[in-house]
């Protein structure tokens, strides 16, 4: 699973129990975003749609959070997690072009 597919499901679970503690539906939602439908709204909650990076902004406002309640440690872990997966991956990249070096 990419980074931003968990980063995406794990904001969706957030905003979720965000309206549904706010006791907004999705349309309410939906239509506070300027989403055309509450289908956007869904796809948000499960992950299979990416939230608009403005949109941000206006869900810390519309529910009185902070951005790091927001986007949670779970998402700061996953993105973490990812950082070091893309170093070991380079790393392990430059390895192999200075065995191929020594190799010649």
């Amino acid at each position: 699973m990419k980074t931003y597919d968990k980063f995406d499901i794990q904001l969706g679970k957030k905003i979720k129990e965000l309206r549904v503690k706010s006791g907004l539906s999705q349309t309410d939602l939906a239509k506070k975003l300027k989403y055309d439908s509450a289908t956007a709204i869904s796809l948000i909650e499960k992950g299979a749609r990416a939230l608009r990076s403005k949109d941000l902004a206006v869900i810390k406002k519309l529910f009185n959070v902070s951005y790091e309640e927001l986007l949670g440690k779970e998402i700061q872990r996953i993105v973490h997690e990812s950082i070091d997966d893309q170093i070991t991956e380079t790393v392990k990249k430059l390895n192999n072009l200075m065995k191929l070096k020594e190799n010649k």
